[in-house]
């Protein structure tokens, strides 16, 4: 009977401690608690009930109560067991509450332990408390403005003073001391060291054992301070009790010949130009130049593309920039950079909606004043925007354009296109109106012309407001000339004073669709029909082709009876048609279809490569890349096969070699067919710089004993 009323009074304390049990009720602005049944247990009498981090709970039968802005301890049955004197009040453990008070004169907040009958357990003696079973980790604040950190158990007995820069809980008993220099040792629940502070951090003890960081790399040591693996691994992982590490990926530095050059282990090494790399490591990211070599041993948390010699580093979220020679331009202490062709865009941190300033290539701020924002705007002219509204500077940060327009739209030699209150015009540089503010939107197209558009209508105008030139069909730019096309399909080309200097015709019968000009002749559809006039609308090729394809290198694919084939300008047929598909012809070669399968012919109708591939394209190296059933080779740019479908990806470097991949594994082949370096590596890059390659060794999990 007594085991049984003993269990039932642990579960009625077990539901008690559940905040699920509880509900809280507002009446009158106030606060109170009811239980599940909604039986009134604390009246609403106060501002809150539970606790300071806007969290509610209850421990060992109690919980906080907050009433004229301070905080105190309430038992569930309304009784007060403290008075309302802490400014925050939060939970501890499942015994313990921490309370702070904070000083009216210096504002520093004070912590202490209160058990839940309110006696105080821990003096106020501390800037904060972590409660960690029978050990509380303690931290002050001293002269200098920093942290440290100290050991105490539940009676404030000092375990360890309050000189580290940190401590943690491992669990089993131990605790993680770093030091001020940032160096991590092991130590006992009763202050022991048992390693020395030469490890960087570590994680949480699991069966005994636990990873610790040193170095950017991974050991494993025991609870008892023994290191049973060095850190050498990239990766440390548990499951089901076995441990496993996985070494950092190597990365290999090699010539065509497979003679290894350098070995380096990180995570990747990446190409940002011709010459320099960033390699990137768990400590962070190196700036390498082409013999895979670090150009200054500065490590950054990122490293961006190279622009001008120049690179954007990232620095604990901070931007810089350094030269590629290794040398700092700019520290990272801005919030934001770019870097322009001329200068540099710089966002300082903290300096509100005014913060972008232009600075030159040496890191001098150039511009006089900060601005919402800045960007290139034409030649020498830079477009900053100060109050919502935009002018320009120069690239002597003087404001040559005060900052009074809603925007600058356009430049051209010293007159420049600007929308002013909701009107469009043009000022000189030095401010003066040459087109005074109008409703329609403009575009300067030369030194002193302009075009006007008002719905559909385009308008060439002299800077004087001369009407030249209008239209309401479509034009373009070309050459300082505009160009004209007629809707019923030809093309007129106005000079800058509007006069008509070239006309190409529309088609002199009905026609369907009129493609532009190639090679002096229009393709046309007309009665469903594919044939080709010239630039006076006259029939130069009879539209008798059931479809057509404009001309390039001299000829013309068609199609008679489904197949297709090609045509020369005077419409005699060159390549007979006897295709499923073809392409037009580009570098002197075309890709046919016949069967399903793919060839290749020249512009003579030769076939190069019979139609018996999958897939194939012409490549830069005018070598041909072949696909046949999902594999990959290569045909010289005469037809001969010099690497048989064989392989995952084929990638022609064009200096004799080519990356190849079977299986996920690369390695290098020659225009012969023959590895010169065997496919083992994950990922092969040419570095052109050194005239070298890289390749990247991906290592694996193993089991840690």
């Amino acid at each position: 009977m007594q085991l049984v009323l003993l269990l039932l009074t642990c579960w009625s304390y077990i539901c008690q401690a559940q905040p699920d049990n509880f509900q809280l009720f507002e009446e009158g602005g106030k606060i109170g608690l009811k239980n599940n049944n909604g039986v009134v247990l604390i009246p609403a009498s106060y501002e809150a009930l539970g606790w300071s981090d806007n969290s509610f709970s209850v421990v060992a039968n109690v919980t906080g109560y907050k009433l004229n802005g301070k905080w105190g301890i309430i038992h569930t049955v309304n009784k007060q067991v403290t008075p309302p004197q802490y400014d925050r009040l939060t939970p501890g453990d499942s015994r313990h509450i921490l309370a702070s008070i904070q000083s009216p004169a210096t504002f520093r907040i004070k912590t202490g332990c209160l058990s839940a009958e309110g006696k105080i357990i821990i003096p106020f003696e501390y800037t904060g408390i972590k409660l960690h079973g029978l050990r509380a980790i303690t931290y002050t604040i001293n002269k200098d403005n920093q942290l440290r950190y100290g050991l105490i158990d539940l009676e404030n007995k000092t375990i360890l003073p309050a000189l580290y820069g940190n401590i943690y809980p491992l669990g089993s008993l131990r605790y993680a001391v770093q030091n001020t220099s940032g160096k991590t040792a092991l130590f006992t629940e009763n202050g022991k060291a048992i390693t020395g502070f030469v490890i960087d951090s570590i994680a949480h003890l699991k069966n005994d054992r636990a990873v610790f960081y040193q170095n950017g790399l991974q050991g494993l040591i025991g609870r008892d301070g023994s290191i049973i693996k060095e850190a050498v691994y990239r990766e440390i992982k548990a499951e089901n009790n076995v441990w496993y590490g996985r070494l950092p990926d190597e990365w290999v530095a090699l010539t065509s010949s497979n003679t290894i050059i350098k070995k380096t282990d990180c995570d990747s090494v990446v190409q940002l130009s011709y010459s320099r790399y960033k390699l990137v490591t768990a400590q962070g990211t190196l700036l390498l130049d082409d013999q895979l070599n670090p150009v200054n041993h500065a490590c950054y948390q990122a490293i961006g593309q190279v622009y001008n010699n120049l690179v954007v580093v990232t620095d604990n979220g901070r931007k810089g920039i350094i030269h590629t020679d290794g040398k700092i331009v700019l520290p990272t202490n801005y919030e934001q950079i770019i870097i322009g062709n001329t200068h540099l865009f710089i966002k300082t941190n903290g300096a509100g909606s005014r913060a972008w300033s232009l600075y030159d290539f040496s890191g001098n701020r150039i511009s006089k004043k900060y601005y919402q924002h800045i960007e290139k705007f034409h030649d020498n002219l830079f477009r900053v925007t100060e109050n919502g509204f935009q002018g320009a500077i120069t690239q002597g940060g003087e404001e040559q354009i005060a900052c009074v327009f809603d925007s600058l739209l356009d430049k051209r030699e010293n007159l420049v296109v600007v929308k002013f209150r909701g009107q469009y015009g043009i000022i000189s540089d030095k401010e003066e109106w040459v087109v005074t503010p109008q409703q329609n939107p403009i575009r300067l197209i030369s030194r002193d012309r302009f075009l006007e558009q008002s719905g559909n209508l385009v308008t060439l105008k002299a800077l004087n407001g001369n009407v030249l030139y209008f239209t309401t069909n479509s034009i373009s730019i070309e050459k300082e000339t505009l160009v004209e096309y007629l809707s019923a399909g030809g093309k007129w080309i106005i000079n800058m004073n509007g006069q008509i200097v070239s006309r190409e015709l529309p088609p002199a019968e009905q026609t369907e669709l009129v493609w532009p000009a190639t090679e002096g002749l229009r393709m046309i559809k007309r009665n469903s029909r594919y044939g080709f006039i010239d630039n006076q609308g006259r029939l130069m090729i009879p539209n008798r082709y059931e479809e057509a394809r404009p001309f390039t290198e001299g000829l013309a694919p068609i199609k008679i009876r489904d197949k297709w084939g090609f045509i020369n300008h005077d419409d005699k047929i060159v390549v007979q048609p006897v295709y499923e598909s073809v392409t037009p012809f580009t570098g002197g070669y075309s890709r046919v279809r016949l069967k399903g399968k793919y060839g290749l012919i020249n512009t003579t109708g030769e076939l190069l490569l019979p139609a018996r591939y999958d897939d194939l394209s012409v490549l830069e190296s005018s070598r041909i890349l072949l696909k046949a059933e999902g594999l990959y080779g290569l045909a010289s740019a005469q037809g001969d096969v010099l690497l048989y479908p064989k392989y995952d990806s084929v990638a022609d470097l064009n200096n004799g070699f080519m990356i190849v991949s079977q299986h996920g594994k690369y390695g290098l082949a020659d225009l012969n067919g023959l590895t010169t370096i065997p496919l083992i590596y994950d990922f092969l890059f040419f570095n052109p710089a050194a005239g070298h390659y890289v390749g990247l060794l991906k290592k694996s999990w193993e089991e840690i004993k």
